[in-house]
């Protein structure tokens, strides 16, 4: 549906004229022509419109996002969001690939297909340097997966290359101010393959060039989200003093936010830290006081996914080599 149509949906159903909306900024003849797409808008002379029908700009394009079919972005976070962003959809697209992939062979195949596929697309669109590196990236793994017992892969080989080709990354985010979700993905998705002290020292840049957007409740998410990624690549590599800086930070934002969700979540990255550590009594207490309360506010898939990370994090604990924990 084009703006105009779908704004005259909405003033339609709020029962509102264009007699009634008619003024100086807009006449009758003009809004009449932007609902039929006779005439373009100006962002300004649209934004007075639509709070004459009292309909917020985020509402409006959200309708025209699922009028399009893309309005939730659902492997980005823990909750749906929408965002008005090639590259979010983009990497949204390429996450939801990647979840569905590894149950059989096949789908691992259907994986790579669609991964190919997808990047054959980004190559269409501007600014594609860094979702097209992450999408090659991926379909790399699901190539190294499908071949696995055939070839013998040089993981350092293989992870050296990509720390070359993200130093550009890196360099980028250094640059900018001001970070807005474009700057948080890039580097929530991407530090796994930077140097952990390098992934450590944008940290808390990170945290504090986002301050300027922090009062956006997707921004509120996405701190919270990098720094429990975070804490996942720094327990990995047993940098326990970065890992526990993490979650101080996240319990700093979260404090008095009323945020039940990401505080519990909290809990159980918790215990993470402590099983970790060698205290694993505390750090089974953290982690089933976090499952009782996800059991509480009846979130069945959090509750299973954070039994599966439980279960690694022993392994883990046992076997620092192996059994490493990525999110």
């Amino acid at each position: 549906m084009e703006e105009g149509k779908l704004f005259k949906q909405l003033r339609q159903a709020r029962g509102i004229t264009l007699n009634q909306l008619a003024d100086q900024h807009n006449s009758r003849s003009f809004i009449s022509k932007f609902e039929t797409g006779a005439s373009n808008i100006g962002l300004h002379r649209l934004e007075h419109l639509l709070g004459k029908i009292n309909v917020s700009f985020e509402e409006f394009l959200y309708l025209r996002a699922l009028d399009h079919g893309m309005a939730n972005f659902e492997h980005l976070l823990h909750t749906p969001i929408y965002l008005t962003s090639i590259f979010v959809a983009q990497l949204n697209q390429i996450l939801a690939i990647n979840k569905d992939a590894y149950s059989t062979r096949e789908t691992l195949q259907h994986g790579l297909a669609q991964i190919t596929a997808l990047k054959e697309e980004i190559l269409t669109t501007q600014d594609n340097t860094y979702i097209l590196l992450y999408a090659d990236f991926m379909q790399h793994i699901f190539k190294i997966n499908l071949e696995e017992g055939h070839t013998q892969f040089q993981t350092e080989l293989f992870f050296e290359d990509y720390r070359l080709r993200t130093r550009p990354l890196v360099s980028y985010l250094l640059t900018v101010d001001d970070w807005g979700v474009y700057e948080v993905l890039l580097f929530r998705y991407f530090q796994f393959l930077f140097p952990v002290d390098t992934a450590h020292r944008l940290l808390k840049t990170a945290i504090s060039r986002t301050k300027k957007e922090s009062g956006l409740a997707v921004m509120h998410d996405m701190q919270l989200d990098l720094l429990f990624s975070t804490f996942c690549t720094f327990i990995n590599f047993r940098h326990m003093e970065w890992a526990k800086e993490a979650l101080v930070l996240a319990e700093d934002i979260l404090f008095d936010r009323g945020d039940l969700l990401n505080s519990t979540n909290l809990l159980c990255y918790q215990g993470w830290y402590w099983y970790i550590l060698g205290d694993t009594e505390k750090g089974m207490q953290k982690f089933e006081q976090g499952l009782a309360v996800f059991r509480v506010l009846k979130q069945p898939d959090l509750v299973s996914s954070w039994e599966k990370i439980i279960k690694i994090v022993k392994q883990n604990a046992m076997d620092p080599g192996r059994y490493l924990m990525f999110r």
